[in-house]
């Protein structure tokens, strides 16, 4: 007995050591996004948001035990925000208990980013004590996120307080990323303290996402990663054109698990040190 309690003692390290192994140990930004892997399921991605992605076919997917397990809904889904899914007929769908459940408000929706949606009308609908509640700012919008929107004329309105305010920077914006926002003319803003402030590295970004402390996808397909107050071009492989980021936080501690989606529809990883930057916006 004397022999199998050393050995057991080294099975259970080794299992642990084997369980926590793909999720490294930052202390640092400084290793953001300067190794990455490639991360595929069965499938190619079109779209990803969280843990969950959407395949050519409208499959949906979701990252579980460091693997993309399928997880379709009655429907199949055509966006994702969080816990949230639409699809192609504007039905709206909701994770609950490991199971996918019809959630439709009074309209069918075209934009989702969690706890908002947009009809097709530009109506604003957002989800309260489990109903959709409309509630519609000054202007129609025809994207959320977070507690942002951007009206079709690329007002920028805010949720402050139970009702919309209008925030705009000094340019109209085309994509909105919770307190990050792209301009038409492809200039960069971020919301500091109580303004917007322009934050424009030295290429010219096409989709901004405000996750993980925040990222950026330039128009030839680099990605950057803002740190220190400045952004940071990081080794994305340069053969490779990125396309969509997204970010999860892992079973580490401040540890998060950034994913990007390139042009060919693959899926990238890499491991960053998110302590308090981590948001949940798409």
């Amino acid at each position: 007995m004397k022999y199998y309690l050393p050995l057991l003692i080294l099975s259970f390290f080794f299992l642990e050591s084997c369980r926590t192994s793909s999720v490294p140990n930052h202390s640092a930004n400084t290793d953001c996004g300067q190794s990455w892997e490639m991360s595929n399921p069965d499938s190619r991605l079109v779209s990803i948001s969280g843990s969950w992605g959407i395949g050519p076919d409208n499959s949906v997917w979701y990252w579980e035990n460091n693997d993309w397990v399928q997880r379709n809904p009655g429907d199949k889904l055509k966006d994702l925000s969080g816990s949230w899914g639409i699809g192609p007929d504007g039905s709206v769908w909701h994770w609950e208990k490991n199971g996918w459940v019809q959630r439709n408000p009074g309209d069918k929706l075209a934009a989702i980013s969690e706890p908002w949606g947009v009809g097709p009308d530009g109506s604003v609908w957002r989800w309260e004590n489990n109903d959709w509640v409309q509630r519609n700012p000054g202007d129609k919008l025809k994207d959320v996120s977070g507690s942002w929107g951007i009206g079709p004329d690329g007002s920028v309105w805010r949720w402050e307080n139970d009702d919309w305010v209008q925030r705009n920077p000094g340019d109209k914006l085309a994509v909105i990323s919770g307190a990050w926002g792209i301009g038409a003319n492809g200039s960069v803003w971020r919301w500091e303290g109580n303004e917007w402030t322009q934050r424009n590295p030295d290429d010219t970004l096409i989709d901004v996402y405000a996750g993980a402390g925040g990222w950026g996808i330039a128009a030839d397909g680099s990605v950057w990663h803002w740190e220190r107050n400045e952004w940071i071009k990081t080794r994305f492989p340069e053969q490779v054109k990125a396309r969509k980021v997204s970010a999860i936080q892992t079973s580490k501690r401040n540890i998060c698990r950034v994913f990007v989606l390139d042009e060919i529809h693959q899926v990238w990883s890499t491991f960053c040190d998110c302590t308090g930057a981590f948001v949940s916006d798409r």
